[in-house]
């Protein structure tokens, strides 16, 4: 893993994906194409999706876990 700073309320994962650079970027920015993979089934879903990679644009999800409570990621 890449040093990084973080903090306490900070998670990183890094993952290995066989796939071209230019599909994992549509599968992590595009809000239809994201809300189609990120999850587990039966644990959590996303509800929601925003992405806007320009400059103090906002990337953003929220989730509902299997018992019903939602959560955002931004």
């Amino acid at each position: 893993m890449n040093p990084v700073n973080v903090s306490e309320d900070t998670i990183v994962q890094e993952i290995a994906i066989k796939s071209p650079a230019e599909r994992i970027f549509a599968a992590l920015t595009n809000p239809d194409e994201l809300v189609k993979w990120w999850g587990v089934e039966g644990k959590f879903q996303v509800t929601h999706m925003e992405s806007d990679l320009r400059p103090g644009g906002k990337w953003r999800m929220r989730v509902r876990g299997g018992s019903g409570t939602e959560s955002t990621v931004d």
